[in-house]
């Protein structure tokens, strides 16, 4: 026993100066990495051409990409890339209603849908800014630059879920309700016999005389393409109101302006049917388009509106891009310096546990003579 006990002894200054020299190693890095923090003139420009540099990267790609869905688009807009044909029958009343001009222009609805959010949202962010804001910073500026980025997700993610809509329309060839007055394709009585008939936008003799593009319209119903952005947008701004709005300033103020949203894509749908433009299944195929793109935008653009992935991502209230480099920078510094002290405490843990196995074997050893020896 006093073996034991006189061997403990022995240990315990070991142990102590291996704890010693352990947090001497960790002030020595924690050092190291203040050190790294402090940026240097040539750092700082070095920090600026790498932030230009990724800026220009990432806006050309997305400029790239834009230019590629915007100019399919017009393609299709124009009338270039038209639908091969559509299938008709001369006793559908389905496709021999009435022309009608539109209620909801196509100008009204991207003015609502598109541009309007921009004002809402701006208003919204500078009545209610973060509570983080630091005093020396602008709300005004700030809630037009959320604004501007907010409208930029609503912008992009429009943008391809109408591309979808419009190859969409293009691949399925269906003719509206009113086909029949604004084509009248010329078509003898026996073809008349038929059941189905194969038209294409050449066998139109244009009564009204249309615009080739207008002409080519006829035949694109499916799906509805003022549901679409309708339904796009005003969900898009019933979950921004709801993050904003909602239980914050007024009890009553979110879920009216939701209201006014919902309200006005019902009757932007309802128009659809009313001027013999679309199909009642035509309108249900464009709000599925238009649902599916504002999840996605909201899911993978806007984090669904919440301010601390937007601060990760886009930086702090009124930080600057150089600031949010560096700061970036630094927390990849730290985190490779706790992963290091990780592994320098794993590494240190296991040799003394080792060293520990090591010295047990003859302590037991001595034990079992000790006890052998006793009567």
């Amino acid at each position: 026993m006093k073996t034991d006990t006189t061997k403990k002894r022995r240990e315990e200054p070991r142990e102590c100066g291996r704890g010693e020299q352990r947090a001497a190693e960790e002030g020595k890095a924690e050092q190291e990495l203040q050190q790294k923090k402090k940026k240097t003139p040539h750092q700082l420009n070095t920090i600026k051409m790498r932030v230009c540099s990724r800026r220009a990267l990432r806006t050309s790609f997305d400029l790239f990409l834009y230019a590629t869905v915007a100019g399919c688009l017009i393609v299709t807009a124009l009338g270039i890339l038209t639908p091969p044909y559509t299938v008709v029958s001369c006793d559908d009343p389905t496709i021999r209603r009435s022309y009608e001009r539109d209620t909801i222009s196509v100008v009204v609805l991207l003015s609502i849908g598109l541009f309007l959010p921009f004002f809402v949202m701006t208003i919204i962010e500078w009545a209610l800014p973060p509570s983080d804001l630091e005093n020396n910073k602008s709300p005004l500026r700030l809630a037009v630059s959320q604004g501007w980025s907010y409208t930029s997700d609503l912008f992009v993610g429009g943008l391809f879920m109408y591309f979808l809509t419009d190859a969409t329309k293009v691949a399925v060839g269906e003719p509206r309700p009113n086909f029949w007055e604004t084509c009248r394709p010329n078509i003898t009585l026996e073809q008349c016999h038929e059941k189905y008939i194969r038209v294409s936008w050449r066998d139109c003799s244009n009564p009204h005389q249309l615009s080739h593009s207008n002409l080519v319209d006829t035949m694109k119903s499916f799906p509805s393409g003022h549901a679409a952005v309708s339904v796009f947008s005003s969900i898009f701004m019933i979950v921004y109101i709801h993050q904003r709005l909602w239980r914050r300033w007024s009890l009553l103020a979110g879920p009216w302006l939701q209201l006014v949203w919902a309200v006005w894509t019902l009757i932007c749908c309802q128009s659809r049917v009313w001027d013999n433009k679309h199909h009642w299944w035509d309108v249900l195929g464009g709000a599925f388009f238009g649902a599916f793109g504002a999840i996605v935008t909201l899911h993978y653009l806007s984090n669904w509106f919440d301010r601390s992935k937007n601060e990760d991502l886009s930086g702090r209230c009124g930080e600057s891009s150089l600031e949010r480099f560096t700061r970036q920078d630094d927390h990849l510094t730290s985190r490779s310096f706790a992963r290091n002290s990780i592994k320098r405490l794993i590494s240190n843990t296991s040799d003394t546990d080792s060293t520990m196995d090591q010295r047990s074997v003859p302590d037991t050893r001595e034990l079992r003579d000790i006890h052998n020896a006793m009567p």
